[in-house]
């Protein structure tokens, strides 16, 4: 998966519109194939978040599915995915 950003030595960039990621986090990602403008055939293939932020759910212990504008139950987000 590829997101904008990251760190090379002491250098990092941050930006505030892709969805942070981290280690043991338990998240639903709505992904897409990445596709790089004026190239053709890059290796490995890659894949994106879809829309950002809004691609990334938080799955909570308590069976809630998080993001930064709503909050569902982990059952309701699985029902309208199904749908």
């Amino acid at each position: 998966m590829r997101l904008d950003g990251g760190t090379v030595g002491n250098d990092t960039l941050e930006t505030d519109y892709e969805p942070a990621l981290k280690p043991g986090e338990k998240v639903l990602l709505f992904l897409t194939k990445d596709v790089v403008i004026g190239t053709s055939n890059i290796e490995p293939k890659h894949l994106r978040v879809t829309g950002c932020m809004l691609g990334k759910f938080t799955l909570t212990d308590d069976g809630k599915a998080a993001r930064p504008d709503k909050t569902v139950s982990q059952d309701e987000l699985l029902s309208k995915i199904k749908e």
